[in-house]
């Protein structure tokens, strides 16, 4: 990794997690070993409850497909607002706290992400374990675009995280938001830029997670209803390596494009109730 490059690990999060421990069991495994990288820092971003002020009609459809999809309706899914006081390593972003806004608080924290002069942003969620070494030599200054599961050629799966550098982070703050589907929506609007993801296996999710024996940068603890006890039981069993050596960058997965550039109207057959969290 450049040493001069400033990196933001951007934690989307919501307050009711933050209130039940999922911010702090972060802050008590892997992020404590950010310390070790001048240069890099982390904040959790979560939703004050107010509206964005932005056109939702679009989001609005996409967001009812898939609940009618699913049998479910907003009224189930809303989030009540709540009192919270924040931490010092927590920002407010100016959207509701729900999950159907998710890529709004993508879209805002990236914008504060380039405002502050980071070169690269790594997102992930509340759920999401990280091998903080691994992740900094992981080699995603090579690309603008990258992480785990390449969808269609169009995006990356959010859960276990992604990477965007300063360029591609421009190029979505200032997008209306169309999908609810906060990596969907990214990968979408950097598509039509010409953009397409970097496909890195390392990224993964339960039952897989970093360990010794794997070269594995990050895990996406995606068991419902999620309990903060699972990122301690995590971070133990994985016999946590404090210096690893640095892992190769592996080769590029192809990934064929798809004849649709914006799938705005059908669900890709990967979204399923497992991944309709409560965010």
């Amino acid at each position: 990794m450049t040493t001069s490059l400033r990196v933001l690990i951007a934690i989307t999060t919501w307050v009711q997690g933050a209130k039940n421990g999922e911010n702090q069991a972060m802050r008590d495994t892997f992020l404590k070993d950010i310390v070790r990288y001048p240069n890099l820092e982390y904040r959790f971003f979560m939703g004050n409850s107010k509206p964005t002020g932005e056109d939702e009609s679009a989001l609005d459809s996409s967001y009812m497909q898939v609940l009618s999809a699913h049998g479910d309706t907003y009224e189930k899914r809303k989030v009540a607002p709540c009192e919270y006081a924040l931490k010092e390593d927590e920002i407010f972003l100016n959207t509701p706290d729900d999950y159907k806004h998710n890529s709004y608080k993508t879209k805002y924290s990236h914008r504060w992400g380039v405002d502050n002069g980071f070169d690269f942003i790594f997102q992930c969620t509340s759920d999401t374990y990280i091998n903080i070494d691994r992740l900094m030599n992981s080699g995603f200054e090579l690309h603008d675009y990258s992480g785990g599961f390449p969808q269609g050629g169009i995006y990356v799966q959010g859960g276990s995280g992604h990477w965007m550098s300063k360029r591609a982070c421009q190029m979505i703050v200032n997008e209306p938001v169309d999908i609810w589907a906060e990596d969907w929506w990214v990968g979408t609007i950097l598509h039509r830029h010409g953009i397409s993801p970097y496909g890195d296996n390392r990224y993964v999710q339960l039952p897989d997670f970093p360990k010794p024996d794997n070269d594995f940068i990050s895990s996406h603890l995606c068991i419902q209803p999620y309990s903060p006890q699972l990122m301690y039981d995590v971070h133990t069993n994985a016999s946590y390596l404090s210096t690893p050596a640095p892992a190769p960058t592996p080769e590029p997965v192809q990934v064929p494009a798809p004849h649709i550039v914006q799938p705005v109207i059908s669900m890709p057959q990967s979204r399923n109730l497992r991944s309709f969290r409560r965010k």
